[in-house]
């Protein structure tokens, strides 16, 4: 779907310039429903004038609801004052496969940050509190979405216990990779993440109680990721990157 319509609008009337745009939603894991809105992530520049203003500007994030596009967004400044702190949005967005706008050079910047400097540590505790929250969330609820988030919380989890790595965003390869989950409970996920019903609600109960079982499993295992991130990013960093993107010449 073409949404430069719709951006050039947004530009006009904030008066910013969309930097980068992504899918951020079910189309991106491939479990959209027939009413799926658009969930679009955005970062955005502000002009050069605003940024060295000594008036206060609380314009550093973005929101955007219409029924149909639900688009949300940061500031310059604040996505890169995030990634000095492994935010898992951020992370997620740069390492998604959905683009709508993709300024390459911010790209390519904030990707070797995250692969360098992010912590592992921060982002599974992020995970496994995700995980421990959308479970408590199902079994009161019984919300389709709280069950997938939770299944693919694990997964993420699983993936940078078992490799050190960061994890893949794609739920095929986080799948390939796992030891303690298989297709067929990917398939239960989707299926009710579709539908709303699963057909076979004895393979659900179990998928609910590993993922259960799991939480503590977790909690236990992640501190020892903290040896793991020896990398630290660095304010030069940043701020070269701010700079090259606003257009400020020095």
């Amino acid at each position: 779907m073409d949404f430069s319509n719709l951006f050039s609008q947004l530009e006009k009337e904030h008066n910013f310039q969309i930097l980068f745009a992504c899918e951020a939603g079910s189309r991106t894991y491939g479990t959209a429903g027939e009413n799926s809105d658009y969930d679009i992530r955005i970062i955005y520049k502000r002009t050069i004038k605003e940024y060295l203003s000594l008036k206060p500007n609380n314009n550093d994030s973005f929101t955007y609801k219409n029924g149909e596009f639900d688009i949300q967004g940061w500031d310059l400044r604040k996505a890169l004052l995030l990634a000095k702190k492994s935010n898992p949005s951020l992370y997620e967005m740069i390492n998604g496969n959905e683009y709508y706008v993709a300024n390459s050079s911010l790209v390519s910047s904030l990707r070797t940050i995250i692969n360098d400097t992010y912590s592992k540590k921060v982002l599974a505790s992020h995970y496994t509190q995700l995980l421990a929250k959308n479970i408590k969330l199902y079994n009161e609820k019984k919300k389709s979405s709280y069950l997938y988030h939770s299944f693919r919380s694990a997964l993420m989890i699983e993936y940078m216990l078992k490799f050190h790595q960061l994890p893949p965003i794609a739920l095929s390869q986080l799948i390939n990779s796992s030891e303690m989950f298989s297709q067929n409970d990917l398939n239960i996920v989707i299926e009710i993440k579709k539908n709303g019903t699963i057909s076979n609600e004895d393979s659900m109960n179990r998928l609910l109680k590993e993922l259960q079982l799991y939480v503590v499993e977790a909690k236990r295992l992640i501190d020892h990721l903290e040896q793991l991130d020896t990398n630290k990013v660095q304010w030069s960093s940043l701020e070269h990157i701010f700079l090259e993107q606003i257009g400020f010449k020095q």
